[in-house]
């Protein structure tokens, strides 16, 4: 398995619950973009700046992942799925992901 890790500094070991978007990253919206997707009625309708993830995988290989028992299941509180970072992190190390 491939390094799929994005980390310059080691996590702690506490338990730290983000979002996948945390995770995985986002990607950015110009000004323009917002400003069509107002007009549009769809897609973000703010600027954002880019986000790296902690991890480079993309969004259905996750899915694929967690489907599989490799990676953990997520923790729902309300609507929103968290991951607990230490548990993601020793699920990709137990893989050989994490080099």
């Amino acid at each position: 398995m491939k390094n799929y890790l994005n980390i310059s500094e080691p996590v702690s070991s506490r338990a730290e619950f983000v979002r996948l978007v945390d995770l995985l990253g986002q990607k950015g919206v110009t000004s323009e973009e917002a400003e069509n997707n107002r007009a549009r009625g769809s897609g973000p309708r703010r600027p954002r700046p880019d986000k790296v993830g902690l991890i480079r995988i993309g969004r259905t290989s996750w899915f694929e992942l967690v489907k599989s028992g490799v990676l953990p299941k997520p923790i729902k509180l309300g609507r929103a799925s968290l991951w607990n970072v230490h548990d993601v992190l020793q699920a990709l190390q137990r893989q050989g992901g994490a080099r």
